[in-house]
């Protein structure tokens, strides 16, 4: 169904931005996602004369830590560019405090020492390519001479 094709689009984000309609009660638990940690919530406002309105709140999981910019007391904003720019950075802000949340940080880590040995292992492959100590059965190929970096200088 397309409404489960939607969800399944927005679990796979780290942070929502969700338009609220009126007072409709918003719940973060209502999207079950492993990886979603913050929402941010705009709701519109009846500005009146000001214009359009906004109030904006922010809610994450418990592990992410406090991201900027502050929210003002009350949290309105007026539609325009400064609107905007709060917004985005706030949307960034967002998702590099989740970024430190427990989960992203083991697989950042998990990430990080998988290319590290990677990139170990085949510098350790080039470096005896190199010098000519590779194993034994590429010598056997070669005619038991290893064209290394040594046999160039005979």
């Amino acid at each position: 169904s397309p409404q489960l094709q939607r969800k399944r689009h927005i679990g796979n984000d780290i942070v929502a931005i969700v338009f609220q309609d009126e007072n409709t009660p918003f719940v973060p638990d209502m999207i079950a996602s492993n990886f979603l940690h913050a929402f941010v919530v705009v709701q519109l406002e009846q500005g009146g004369t000001q214009g359009t309105l906004y109030k904006v709140s922010v809610t994450a999981r418990d592990d992410v830590p406090f991201f900027g910019p502050p929210l003002p007391d009350p949290a309105i904003f007026r539609k325009g560019p400064e609107f905007q720019e709060f917004l985005l950075t706030k949307l960034i802000n967002a998702e590099y405090a989740c970024y430190r949340a427990e989960k992203f940080a083991k697989l950042e880590e998990r990430t990080r020492a998988a290319l590290l040995e990677t990139l170990h292992e085949e510098l350790q492959a080039r470096s005896q390519a190199m010098l000519g100590l590779g194993p034994d059965d590429e010598r056997a190929d070669n005619g038991g001479a290893a064209p290394g970096f040594f046999e160039s200088f005979k």
